[in-house]
């Protein structure tokens, strides 16, 4: 009875995970869904000439950054390396799937709003790095990558705070008077 109820509880949590990596799923394409939406939208701008360069750059870098959390989140699922907690319920794993895409797509346009400002300069072999291929193919990249986005950024982030003193103190962010 044991080897039996070993199987069945061996069969329904890969059931359940099958289940959940469906519903998450459908969550992400959702979420993928609303950034179309956002995508036409910026289109039309450009089209009316509501938009600077910079701007569509923008969205790109956004639109690219949501496409690469789904396919990284397709890349997972297929390889079965893709862990969602079943026990949290249908609704809660559709809204995490559909925030999914979101979340790539600002650390997209994150990314590109450092690189834009000079927070965070990359050399990149001979070609330069301010042309729209590139912008969009980090934004993808971070998108695929939370990790490596965050690190970027956080490396980024680093370069701009100010950084503790060798005793621990905090730096003073206001000149100090004297008394």
């Amino acid at each position: 009875e044991e080897e039996d109820l070993a199987k069945i509880e061996t069969y329904y949590r890969h059931a359940a995970m099958r289940s959940a990596h469906v519903v998450y799923l459908g969550g992400v394409l959702a979420g993928a869904l609303a950034l179309v939406a956002i995508g036409v939208l910026s289109w039309i701008l450009w089209r009316a000439g509501f938009s600077s360069p910079d701007v569509r750059t923008a969205f790109a870098a956004f639109a690219a950054g949501g496409v690469g959390a789904l396919v990284s989140v397709m890349s997972r699922l297929t390889s079965g390396r893709l862990v969602v907690d079943y026990d949290i319920g249908r609704d809660t794993l559709r809204v995490f799937g559909a925030l999914r895409p979101f979340i790539g797509a600002v650390f997209g346009l994150a990314l590109f709003f450092a690189l834009k400002s000079d927070v965070l300069n990359l050399q990149v072999g001979r070609s330069p790095a301010n042309t729209f291929p590139f912008y969009v193919f980090l934004g993808f990249l971070a998108g695929f990558s939370e990790r490596w986005a965050q690190d970027m950024l956080l490396g980024a982030g680093r370069s701009v705070l100010p950084t503790r003193r060798d005793n621990g103190e905090e730096p003073a962010t206001t000149p100090e008077r004297p008394a």
